[in-house]
């Protein structure tokens, strides 16, 4: 069974490069976190919705975000130096992408997850990111197993 906390943020590592080892990717694109925000990780709540719809659903969606996130880290976990779009992550764990996506951008937040640099298409025929871990999210993955 999984650490109960392994989804909280981690401790800064200034030598987390983010990039991927397997691939060596460059991360010369890619935006850091150095300075984790715990409402970073709040599920938002949007501003074109009708007032208080956005805000309630935030506010139900929040206790399952940890196991959701889990989730989404192992399908990307799973998928090796291959990686997964959003689309082939939701589907590969039957979520919905408005669902799937909020989790994985949570974990690039956290580190664990960066864009390969790769692209895909999706089944309308448009390119999409390829994610995969991160150094951290490999050094992380490896201790869930």
């Amino acid at each position: 069974m999984n650490d109960p906390n392994q989804f909280d943020p981690p401790p800064v590592d200034s030598k987390n490069d983010a990039a991927p080892a397997a691939t060596r990717a460059s991360v010369s694109n890619q935006k850091t976190y150095h300075k984790y925000k715990p409402e970073s990780l709040l599920p938002p709540a949007h501003h074109s919705a009708p007032k208080g719809t956005s805000e309630v659903a935030a506010e139900m969606i929040e206790p399952l975000s940890r196991s959701r996130r889990e989730l989404v880290f192992n399908v990307i976990k799973d998928a090796g130096s291959n990686g997964k779009t959003d689309q082939e992550g939701a589907t590969a764990i039957k979520f919905s992408a408005q669902s799937y996506t909020p989790r994985r951008n949570e974990l690039v937040k956290l580190g664990f997850v960066v864009d390969s640099g790769h692209r895909r298409h999706t089944r309308s025929g448009r390119q999409a990111a390829v994610w995969m871990l991160s150094t951290l999210g490999l050094r992380h993955g490896g201790a869930m197993s």
